[in-house]
């Protein structure tokens, strides 16, 4: 049963007072009772647009086949009714602008139109924002692409999982990597943004932990103009590795470039919002190959490639990354989870979803399961990420002796 809480009286004097037009699904309505409903949080217009819209692009193709009761490789662990608890999902959407002070606002509004579930597609900090009324109002809430492990602690982390494995895991994979090739120093690349200079702190910190020195740090102007100057600079310092942290193609591809045209041959690192941009690839050009990536997207996984080619039937022909992979796997968990409940209580979804252990991923190596608990709202584990090597201008190769391994 709905929640009697909900009262759109008070949703449509919330939004008129704020000023503010609520946000729809396809039909451009709210949804009625005979359906799962799923309200969304998404960015259309802040730092997390890409990354937002992505999900959503995706989500909407796999709404559309869980629908129809297609669910491939997932029809051995979820079944194949259509839906969830034999209904059809809606989709309903708000847009808090990756700004953490519209979110809560924001995912009040989609439970009084009618949300059995929240789902957070925008940035980690507005994620953490938004959390607190998953706790309050007791409703299941998934972030499948936020990496901040902070999501998933106490307090108000009673009622929300994420998918994809946090950036604490995936800097243990590069820190293993860097000590495994004895390396001393390393320098880094960020440009004139708050996240790419948040993304370069973030790993200075881990570097150093580590024992590594920082011997530069270079942020390059925006747009990726003349790369000259800073790669010379960083070049001087001669260091063992260079990491890249920009987030934009424009200076990741000028970055590649304006340091193999140094004759550079020291080994470039990046994170993984390299493999969700081809623009970069193509900017870098040959320069790219031999960059070496931590991502969570395996391309020898099969169960990736299904989800690949299901995005493709589907009329979505954006490059796969592991933000639609995380969005698949985290799909399949819910509907698990409410199914094992067997009724639509936020409550027993979260007891149901806890017990899951042994949840192969379309995300994360071929090897990789997901494995939840009480304590333990990200399932993830080293083998989630894989070490992805740029070659022929794209990434996939595997360097079997990088690869972390199962825990």
């Amino acid at each position: 049963m709905r929640k009697t809480w909900r009262s759109g009286l008070l949703a449509a004097g919330l939004l008129a007072s704020a000023g503010l037009t609520a946000a729809c699904g396809d039909s451009g309505a709210d949804s009625g009772d005979d359906a799962f409903v799923i309200g969304v949080i998404e960015d259309k217009s802040g730092g997390s647009t890409f990354y937002s819209q992505t999900s959503v692009g995706a989500l909407k193709v796999f709404v559309d086949a869980l629908n129809a009761g297609e669910t491939g490789y997932g029809a051995e662990l979820v079944g194949s009714e259509k839906g969830i608890l034999g209904q059809d999902v809606d989709l309903i959407f708000e847009d808090d602008q990756n700004n953490p002070n519209n979110t809560t606002l924001k995912v009040r509004s989609l439970l009084d139109r009618g949300a059995d579930v929240i789902y957070f597609t925008s940035g980690s900090s507005s994620t953490l924002q938004g959390r607190s009324v998953c706790t309050q109002e007791k409703v299941f809430c998934f972030a499948p692409t936020n990496v901040n492990a902070a999501i998933v602690e106490a307090p108000n982390n009673e009622f929300v999982f994420t998918a994809a494995p946090p950036s604490s895991l995936s800097a243990q994979v590069y820190v293993d990597a860097w000590k495994d090739a004895g390396y001393r120093t390393i320098a880094f690349f960020d440009e004139e943004t708050a996240t790419s200079v948040a993304v370069a702190d973030a790993y200075k910190a881990v570097a150093e932990k580590a024992g590594l020195e920082v011997v530069a740090e270079e942020t390059l102007a925006a747009g990726g103009r003349d790369v000259t100057a800073p790669v010379a600079r960083v070049l001087e310092k001669d260091p063992d590795v260079v990491f890249d942290a920009t987030q934009q193609a424009a200076e990741a591809g000028a970055l590649f470039k304006g340091l193999r045209q140094a004759g550079s041959t020291v080994p470039i690192w990046s994170q993984n919002s390299l493999t969700a941009q081809p623009r970069a690839w193509e900017i870098a050009g040959a320069a790219i190959d031999g960059v070496l990536v931590v991502d969570p997207l395996s391309p020898t996984n099969p169960r990736a490639v299904e989800v690949g080619q299901l995005l493709a039937d589907g009329g979505n022909d954006e490059h796969l990354t592991f933000i639609q992979t995380s969005v698949w796997d985290a799909l399949l968990l819910t509907k698990k989870a409410f199914e094992d409940a067997g009724e639509l209580d936020g409550a027993k979804a979260v007891a149901a979803l806890e017990e899951i252990t042994d949840f192969p991923g379309a995300t994360g190596q071929e090897s990789f399961r997901y494995s939840f608990s009480a304590d333990r709202h990200n399932g993830s584990r080293a083998d989630q990420n894989v070490v992805v090597e740029f070659a022929d201008g794209k990434p996939g190769k595997l360097p079997a002796e990088l690869q972390p391994a199962a825990e």
